[in-house]
């Protein structure tokens, strides 16, 4: 079975799928996708499910790469499938909804922040579930006797 830092190696040491970033953007990146590790090895039954895994992220990350480093030439309709595949591939939240969302956020963003964007939307959110207080009463209920 591979072992975190065995994975983490694997990830660092593939170049080309940050090769259109600067360093502080490739970092950022590499460290959203060294995050995601843990949980795609605790989650592997086998080294094959682990390797199919990794592939999704590897794609993950080439696509933001793609398109952060070649925004203003990127034709987004032949990265965005692929990206989306990747993610559902991985049950990240990332969809149709997102990858529109994005066409309009990047206006206004450097690419720095457009990254740390994309990031923020491929990043699961934890479940909060609701505290006592904000749960409705329950309704008092009377027995009547027939």
């Amino acid at each position: 079975m591979i072992d975190l830092e065995t994975a983490t190696t694997r990830l660092y040491e593939d170049p080309s799928i940050t090769e259109d970033l600067i360093d502080e953007e490739a970092q950022l990146l590499l460290g959203w996708a060294a995050a995601r590790l843990p949980d795609l090895i605790a989650h592997a039954p086998d080294e094959l499910t682990f390797d199919e895994s990794f592939g999704a992220l590897r794609q993950i990350v080439k696509g933001v790469n793609r398109l952060i480093g070649q925004q203003e030439s990127i034709d987004t309709s032949l990265v965005f499938p692929r990206l989306i595949e990747s993610t559902t591939r991985l049950a990240l939240p990332f969809g149709e909804a997102q990858a529109s969302a994005y066409h309009e956020a990047i206006a206004t963003l450097s690419r720095l922040d457009a990254l740390r964007y994309l990031i923020d939307q491929l990043t699961p959110k934890p479940l909060t579930l609701p505290s006592p207080e904000d749960t409705p009463d329950e309704p008092e209920t009377t027995q009547t006797t027939l």
